[in-house]
């Protein structure tokens, strides 16, 4: 759905105003979703950015419902994942509201302190290739907040961004599959 929004966004750019189309070089994933777009055409793309925002944050959602329930970890280990990362996920797609600065800060805390407490378990549970790509996936989220906070390179941050999203999403299917393996043991 992000890339169907992509191919629809009307154009422009913080870089280029008046550019055409989506640029993966210059456009960020939040910009799909804003009324108008940078050119100051009206965006058909937002309904449909928004929404791919919501199934994305349902979707993760579940994940992070889930993933505890695959470690042997105390009580309050797997309720701090479950409850961040959720909370995470219902904070996440009011990214295109006027909030979107506190939205970003909010969801980012949370889902990181959610992300952090499941490397540990990976670790704990030796899932080393998980864990090692999930260090990777987590190091480019807080980079690219680094570099939306300061501004430092922030020439590379819509690139960098949309590298990191596909990184992410792929560490997240990947981890799906280690947790519907180790609940599909557990059940058979």
């Amino acid at each position: 759905m992000y890339i169907l929004a992509a191919m629809v966004y009307p154009g422009g750019s913080y870089a280029n105003m008046d550019g055409e189309g989506f640029s993966i070089l210059n456009n960020y994933w939040c910009e799909l979703m804003d009324p108008y777009a940078k050119n100051g055409e009206w965006n058909p793309a937002r309904p449909i950015a928004v929404s791919a925002m919501a199934i994305l944050c349902l979707s993760l959602t579940f994940f992070w419902y889930f993933l505890p329930l695959v470690f042997a970890a105390p009580l309050f280990r797997r309720l701090m994942i479950q409850s961040a990362g959720i909370a995470s996920m219902l904070i996440a797609p009011f990214v295109f509201s006027n909030s979107h600065d506190a939205v970003v800060m909010s969801a980012g805390v949370l889902g990181s302190v959610a992300f952090a407490a499941a490397l540990v378990e990976l670790y704990i549970n030796g899932a080393t290739p998980l864990l090692r790509l999930g260090v990777i996936a987590l190091a480019l989220v807080l980079i690219c907040y680094y570099i939306f906070r300061t501004e430092l390179f922030v020439d590379a941050l819509p690139l960098l961004q949309k590298f990191a999203f596909v990184f992410c999403l792929s560490w997240f299917g990947w981890t799906s599959r280690y947790i519907h393996l180790r609940l599909y043991k557990a059940t058979t």
